[in-house]
């Protein structure tokens, strides 16, 4: 089977590709959903992050919690190098995180190099 797709459209999707997989160190990820569709391939990338979410869960002695946007849930990996520098946190609270995505056990995770408690 093969699909024929004018010159201008191959152009198009090559400039796309490159810029999911290029362009991910140079501006950041804002978009869970679209965080947990990325590739195993692109998370081994370690790809920027910097996520507006509420978090639904927090776990500072098992090292992580869950955050929540527009109904998409996703880990956050808290090493214990930055589980000293935390403010406490609860459920509802709203938080900025700064840092990048990889691969979780199941799922893609967040690790942060920051977290701000926006609200």
């Amino acid at each position: 089977m093969s699909i024929e797709m004018p010159g201008s459209a191959i152009r198009i999707f090559a400039i796309t590709l490159a810029a999911a997989t290029c362009g991910a160190a140079t501006a950041p990820l804002r978009d869970i959903s679209a965080i947990l569709r990325l590739s195993p391939e692109i998370l081994d990338g370690h790809p920027s992050v910097q996520v507006k979410a509420t978090v639904t869960s927090y776990w500072p002695e098992e090292y992580f919690m869950t955050v929540q946007d527009r109904g998409r849930a996703i880990f956050v990996e808290i090493y214990p190098d930055l589980g000293r520098q935390w403010i406490p946190l609860e459920p509802g609270d709203i938080v900025e995180i700064r840092g990048t995505a990889g691969r979780g056990a199941y799922a893609p995770l967040l690790i942060p190099q920051m977290v701000v408690k926006v609200a």
